[in-house]
């Protein structure tokens, strides 16, 4: 009756050590699309603080309207100004670089001027990257300083990478150095007709 007993305590830990030896092959994928990522055009506004610093706070997505409302007057100086600036990013959400196209067009005219806001607004063209030694922050590269009217036409998406691109807009008022980026700049003066200036400024975006 022992030996019995062994026996069938022998097999049953044989049958044991030969179940747990399994093995499956396992099907790993993933496919990366050839146009991933939305495409964002984002609007910032940004006004001065209040000591005139060169300091700003800035509104996020504002919309298409970029209005510099009633120009105020540097005694100064003898030029207007605005307190108010903007920023337009155009990026991809997968972070792919796009490639940029813009354009400038003349809008209405008060009475007699000849000279509109494509002479007026300084744009100030960056590509922007994220600063991997101070998160949260952005490192800029400057691409062009000029009159609105005279920005490039497109900025190719090799320029751009590895980061996204930006367009300062303000209404000129000179620089500090008394140096002028485009000879086109033209300060607005008492001399100039009073009114309202307008203009179009079209931004796209491609991944292409």
């Amino acid at each position: 009756m022992k030996k019995l007993i062994l026996l069938t305590m022998a097999l049953a830990a044989t049958a044991f050590v030969f179940s747990i030896a399994e093995a499956n092959d396992y099907t790993v994928s993933a496919n990366v699309p050839t146009s991933a990522g939305d495409i964002l055009l984002v609007s910032h506004q940004g006004t001065a603080n209040a000591s005139g610093g060169a300091d700003y706070v800035w509104t996020t997505d504002i919309g298409p309207k970029l209005d510099f409302g009633i120009l105020k007057f540097d005694d100064v100086n003898k030029v207007f100004y605005s307190n108010t600036s903007y920023v337009i990013e155009a990026s991809n959400t997968a972070g792919r670089p796009v490639t940029v196209t813009l354009s400038y067009k003349e809008g209405a005219l008060p009475g007699a001027a000849t000279k509109g806001l494509g002479y007026r607004i300084l744009a100030t063209l960056q590509k922007a990257v994220y600063d991997t030694t101070q998160p949260g922050n952005t490192k800029e590269t400057n691409l062009a300083t000029k009159a609105l009217r005279n920005i490039p036409p497109s900025i190719p998406k090799a320029t751009l990478s590895p980061g996204w691109f930006r367009i300062y807009l303000g209404i000129w008022r000179g620089k500090a150095d008394g140096s002028t980026p485009d000879s086109d700049l033209t300060f607005t003066t008492a001399a100039d007709v009073t009114g309202d200036y307008s203009g179009t400024l079209t931004v796209s975006a491609t991944t292409n």
